[in-house]
């Protein structure tokens, strides 16, 4: 080998390791500052979140409205015009115009009809509970009196001895607390002068994605095709396309599943109050929406959603937490059964251990919100170390595949063909030989 061949190899691979080990000290020095500065650090990433919020909040409502509007379009444009759109409207965006108008008028009246409806009946069922709590806790603590009284052979003596050191705190502290906390909430979001500059403009950018998200979709799509070889760009297309069905199928499934389990359970509480059962009809509203909230949580959201109106009917009457709870155990076996499978489908192809980890880890992780999204991100990664172990499984069966016998063969001729195209190459082999044989 050339000796000025080495000699530039080896300077390559000396710059080469240089390289490695500058990025490595800087990117040392990075961390080192990030997290040995931390209280800085995290101040730096809220405020960054805080200036980026709107554009992510905008981009999540775009998500969620991008269904109900593509239905828009196609009911009004596909069902019920049976003629296509003139070419001129077509260029100029009719149908995105049209779409997205209906779109947002849908969510604005929604918007108003939380503000004027739901929020001061909230607030004033809230109301009476802290007016109540008093009376609850007597009624909670009267009941269990009698419950020990009728069952003297059960020795309950702890936790009444427990209700009586904490239960009256414990009430004290949630009335003081829902007092202080709610109302400040409430005066907040109306006053702050950063709430409402966030809240125009995630509609202002959502109203934006939604208008030009095939434009946006086909940058991205771009961005691949520019830096990707062809193959890994097509791989990438298709990924993206089956991780967006898999998160949106099953949010948007999710969220109108527990509105339809919602109102199910406001409808169902107050007929249950026409027949004079004690609370159903004065609490039928905030326990819907815990109900239809909570329900967007796999497994757990149904039980979640159940406590604090079993807990609260418990206090009013124990006949009425039983009723409650036989309703929610009904409306949840027609949910699981019928109404869920028929929405949802099969959106995440997930086991059920596999639900119950994501659910878990992911409130341990983020919260509430983990464990509302936990579902369709582990979804998600499962099909995408699918895919990983499907490539690597054909590696192996590829690199383990015998040799075929007639390729060989083809090889071995060629290999000859070669040798006799080589002047005095069968002579050098054939003195090769005989020497073999000589020794």
């Amino acid at each position: 080998m050339n000796p000025d061949n080495n000699k530039k190899n080896s300077k390559k691979n000396y710059v080469k390791l240089g390289a490695y080990i500058l990025i490595l000290f800087v990117l040392m020095l990075i961390c080192y500052n990030l997290f040995g500065n931390w209280s800085n650090t995290k101040s730096g990433f809220a405020s960054l979140f805080q200036a980026v919020s709107p554009f992510l909040y905008g981009f999540i409502l775009s998500y969620f409205l991008s269904a109900l509007s593509d239905s828009i379009e196609k009911f009004l444009f596909y069902k019920i015009r049976k003629k296509p759109v003139p070419e001129k409207l077509e260029q100029r965006g009719y149908k995105r115009v049209i779409s997205v108008i209906i779109t947002y008028i849908i969510v604005v009246g929604v918007l108003i009809f939380i503000l004027a409806v739901i929020i001061p009946q909230m607030i004033e069922t809230i109301s009476s509970l802290i007016d109540r709590s008093g009376d609850l806790y007597n009624n909670a603590k009267n009941t269990f009196d009698r419950f020990v009284e009728r069952h003297p052979e059960l020795d309950l003596s702890f936790v009444q001895e427990f209700m009586d050191k904490n239960m009256g705190l414990l009430f004290n502290d949630a009335t003081t607390a829902i007092e202080s906390i709610l109302p400040r909430l409430y005066s907040i979001s109306r006053s702050t002068i950063s709430f409402i500059y966030t809240v125009a403009m995630t509609f202002i950018l959502s109203i934006y994605f939604l208008w030009d998200k095939e434009r946006i979709k086909a940058g991205i799509l771009d961005i691949a095709d520019a830096f990707l070889p062809k193959d890994k760009s097509e791989n990438f297309r298709e990924i993206a396309h089956t991780s967006n069905k898999i998160f949106g199928n099953f949010l948007i499934g999710k969220a109108i599943d527990s509105l339809i389990i919602g109102i199910i359970t406001f409808v169902a509480m107050n007929l249950i109050g026409l027949f004079g059962v004690p609370g159903f009809h004065e609490y039928s509203l905030i326990l819907s929406l815990i109900v239809g909230f909570t329900n967007m949580i796999p497994y757990f959201g149904p039980i979640i959603g159940a406590i604090p109106g079993i807990l609260l009917f418990l206090a009013i009457k124990p006949s009425s937490a039983l009723i409650f709870a036989i309703m929610i155990l009904v409306i949840q076996q027609f949910d699981g059964n019928y109404l869920g499978p028929k929405i949802l489908g099969n959106a995440t192809g997930l086991a059920p251990i596999w639900v119950i980890l994501a659910v878990v880890m992911g409130g341990y992780m983020v919260g509430v919100l983990g464990m509302f999204l936990g579902v369709p991100v582990v979804a998600v990664l499962v099909y995408l170390a699918g895919l990983w172990i499907d490539y690597k499984k054909k590696q192996k069966a590829l690199s383990e595949e015998p040799a075929d016998p007639g390729t060989e063969e083809k090889d071995t001729k060629e290999e000859a063909g070669v040798i006799e195209n080589i002047p005095g190459a069968e002579e050098v082999i054939g003195d090769v030989a005989d020497t073999f044989k000589e020794e």
